[in-house]
C-alpha cells in the first residue's frame, strides 16, 4: 500500500510538472482511495475525522452521500448508526459544518 501510494504521488507530482491538469484529479482521488482501501464514492465520507472505510460505508449505505447528506442529518439519526456514537456524530456535524 505505501509502494503504490507512493507511485501515484511521484506520478500526481509527475502530471502537475509536465502540466496534465486533466489527471490531477483522477490521480489525487485514487490516491486517497489506496490510502483508505474505499471505492471512489466513499473517499469524501473518509475525510471526516473518525470516519474509516468501515463507517463511511455504513454512512453511504443508509444514504449519506454527500457532505450536504450529512448536514441536513441530524444527531439522533446518525447515532442510531451502527459503529457511530455520540462522539463520532458530533465530528461529523463540526466537519461538514465547517465545509
Amino acid at each position: 500500500t505505501q509502494t503504490a501510494e507512493w507511485l501515484l504521488y511521484a506520478t500526481y507530482e509527475l502530471a502537475r510538472l509536465f502540466e496534465h491538469n486533466d489527471l490531477l484529479r483522477k490521480l489525487a482521488v485514487l490516491r486517497a482511495r489506496v490510502r483508505s482501501g474505499v471505492k471512489e464514492e466513499l473517499v469524501p465520507l473518509v475525510q471526516i475525522e473518525g470516519v474509516g472505510r468501515v463507517r463511511a460505508r455504513i454512512l453511504y449505505n443508509n444514504g449519506f452521500h454527500t457532505m450536504a447528506d450529512l448536514r441536513r442529518a441530524s444527531l439522533s439519526s446518525l447515532t442510531a448508526l451502527p459503529t457511530i456514537g455520540t462522539a463520532i456524530a458530533k465530528k461529523i456535524k463540526e466537519h461538514v459544518s465547517c465545509a
